[in-house]
């Protein structure tokens, strides 16, 4: 049942349909490889975990009982600007599929005047095989932060904003803030299959250093 509540928000989230197929390589931002301000406001030695009440119906029949679930959305933001949207320790721990997009969504944040926003993409082995989504973060403390909008395919807009925090969804009933959840095993983001991907980097030079000193072919 877990599973298929994550997977009816992938496909549900946001104030937009869901989108066509497109290249994964339109990305709006790009990794240079650099430390940004955010752990200077944010504590990054762990994850941001929110609680969402989604609705559905059991059993599949139209007439079925429509049930309130409650699931978990955590996320990770590491300091050099790379994000992973859907993080679930247990599901990805010793489990090399989760770094080749199979769990969770890797990307990369910008973070400016306490709101982060973030361009996130999946991977051939994710499902669904959408390419791209966006989500912006109000940061709320050092420990606290609030999903403000997600949206498939299209950079989101201060409208699109106010529309998500009036209405997320027709499936989520209510959204808790993210509060953070200490953790000592991160997945290491040098190992995502975003950062093999050269169109990812602003450098090109400096997307080949990154690949010799980690031995990347």
């Amino acid at each position: 049942m877990r599973s298929e509540i994550i997977l009816l928000i992938f496909l549900f989230a946001g104030t937009s349909c869901h989108p066509g197929f497109h290249s994964m390589e339109v990305i709006n931002y790009c990794y240079n490889d650099s430390l940004t301000t955010l752990s200077n406001k944010l504590n990054l030695n762990g994850y941001f975990s929110e609680y969402e009440v989604l609705l559905h119906r059991e059993g599949g029949p139209s007439y079925a009982a429509v049930v309130n679930d409650t699931v978990s959305q955590n996320v990770v933001f590491y300091p050099d600007g790379t994000i992973l949207y859907q993080f679930y320790p247990k599901e990805f721990l010793n489990n090399e599929f989760g770094y080749e997009g199979g769990m969770g969504m890797w990307g990369i944040y910008e973070f400016e005047n306490d709101t982060i926003k973030a361009h996130i993409l999946t991977s051939g082995k994710s499902w669904p095989a959408t390419p791209f989504a966006y989500v912006w973060f109000e940061l709320i403390d050092a420990t606290t932060i609030k999903e403000i909008c997600f949206k498939w395919d299209e950079p989101i807009t201060p409208v699109d904003v106010i529309k998500y925090l009036e209405n997320p969804s027709e499936i989520i009933v209510s959204r808790s803030t993210g509060e953070y959840v200490p953790y000592d095993s991160l997945p290491d983001p040098n190992k995502a299959w975003i950062k093999k991907r050269k169109w990812f980097w602003c450098d090109k030079d400096q997307y080949q250093e990154w690949k010799e000193n980690h031995k990347i072919r």
